[in-house]
């Protein structure tokens, strides 16, 4: 099946759309939107919103795959907002398409990084959080190129963290670096299980750099409290409730970046029936144990 390509709306939106994504289809871009996404095993919501005008230098993308075992999002930010950064956006959205279907994501992000390089003649460069979520075990992959951690909440603690990879070497620490920055640089990726009534928040710096009543920005721990504060039932109603309380909505607001948010929530939903040998085999491909031909 050929893969095929939706734009996010021209505009961002005052009302929730739904986007029904079918196999092998890609959806996303760097123009506003406010969509919801009934996902076969994850509910998904996603709002997108420039610094100024329809297009920034934010960018999001969704797809499906393997008759819908896995769920794929990437959202990324390149340094800069506003017009000034939206061609290069829209040269490193190209990029995403090209290579979004590779299962092993450091794979994935290894190859953004080479190419953004080799057609970076601005010298920005780019954070990026890919993410694929494996139905068939419930698990997140997640591979972080110097973007914001994620928010999780887990339902059986009732409780907020941040999402992250325990860094145990020197070396360690000089992977996963924003893209455009050298090459080569080397990516690692890894996994973290959810269960129905967890939640997992991707967002750009323009949600972190946020400015509290004290002038500094609110930072991961900001957005933790403020997360830890809300009741809410669905990712949309996570999603709204997140961007009222930190005061989004209001006439006032003044946006200092784009900004953009998705909410991830695993639904109890049976997974698709695959034999165990290929579940192994997908989930070695994901984790780039098995190289993929």
């Amino acid at each position: 099946m050929s893969t095929q390509i939706m734009s996010a709306t021209n505009s961002a939106q005052t009302q929730d759309e739904t986007i029904n994504l079918s196999c092998m289809e890609i959806w996303g871009g760097n123009r506003n939107a406010q969509e919801s996404f009934p996902l076969p095993g994850l509910d998904a919501w996603l709002r997108a919103t420039a610094h100024s005008g329809l297009r920034g230098g934010d960018i999001h993308y969704l797809s499906t795959c393997g008759h819908s075992a896995v769920l794929r999002f990437a959202i990324a930010d390149v340094a800069g907002h506003g017009a000034e950064v939206v061609d290069v956006a829209s040269r490193f959205k190209r990029l995403i398409v090209k290579h979004i279907n590779k299962l092993d994501q450091s794979r994935l992000a290894r190859s953004l990084n080479e190419e953004f390089l080799h057609d970076n003649e601005g010298g920005r460069f780019v954070t990026t959080l890919l993410t694929s979520y494996y139905r068939p075990t419930g698990h997140l992959v997640i591979c972080n190129a110097g973007h914001p951690r994620p928010l999780l909440y887990r339902a059986l603690l009732d409780a907020w963290e941040l999402v992250d990879y325990k860094i145990e070497t020197k070396v360690e620490s000089l992977m996963n670096l924003p893209l455009g920055i050298i090459e080569p640089t080397d990516y690692y990726q890894f996994a973290v299980r959810l269960f129905p009534g967890d939640y997992v928040v991707l967002y750009t710096d323009g949600y972190s750099d946020i400015r509290r009543d004290d002038g500094e920005p609110l930072g991961e721990q900001g957005l933790l409290a403020a997360v830890r504060s809300l009741s809410f039932s669905s990712a949309a109603e996570l999603g709204e409730r997140l961007c009222q309380a930190l005061g989004m909505n209001d006439p006032d607001y003044t946006r200092i970046d784009d900004e953009t948010l998705i909410v991830l929530a695993p639904q109890d939903q049976p997974p698709p029936k695959f034999s165990m040998l290929t579940r192994l085999e997908a989930m070695g491909k994901m984790l780039g144990l098995i190289r993929i031909t």
